[in-house]
């Protein structure tokens, strides 16, 4: 019993962390790379995937992230959806706030309220687990 909650709460630490480490290098990778193409108007899904993929800036982060989904899908064989869904999402939610301010320097209008928030996120996902 012990070891199987052990196994459920990596499992949702390790998708919160893929997959909210990777969406601010994602999101400033895809920045870049939009303010760098001129303004087209029509792009080809072959030529957004040559994109995507000739950019390791956008690339990596996208293969952690997708890794992280591999991980979610494999914790739901053995978790219920809907407890393994909102404790990754709130999970994913505050890794990406925190890697967007401490990697990046995201501007954080209220450290006070982000903290609050944080500390909201946890108690949620531990009552989520005890159950």
């Amino acid at each position: 019993m012990m070891q199987e909650l052990l196994t459920a709460v990596f499992g949702y630490a390790l998708v919160g962390i893929l997959w909210g480490c990777s969406n601010p290098f994602i999101k400033h990778a895809q920045s870049e790379t939009n303010s760098n193409v001129k303004s087209e108007s029509k792009t080809t899904m072959w030529e957004t995937i040559c994109r995507l993929v000739s950019n390791p800036r956008m690339f990596v982060p996208f293969l952690i992230n997708q890794s992280g989904s591999f991980v979610y899908y494999y914790l739901l064989s053995s978790e219920p959806v809907s407890r393994a869904s909102p404790i990754c999402n709130a999970l994913t939610f505050l890794f990406t706030a925190i890697t967007g301010y401490l990697w990046f320097g995201e501007e954080v209008k209220n450290p006070v309220l982000l903290c609050i928030g944080i500390l909201f996120v946890l108690v949620g996902v531990l009552i989520s687990v005890r159950q």
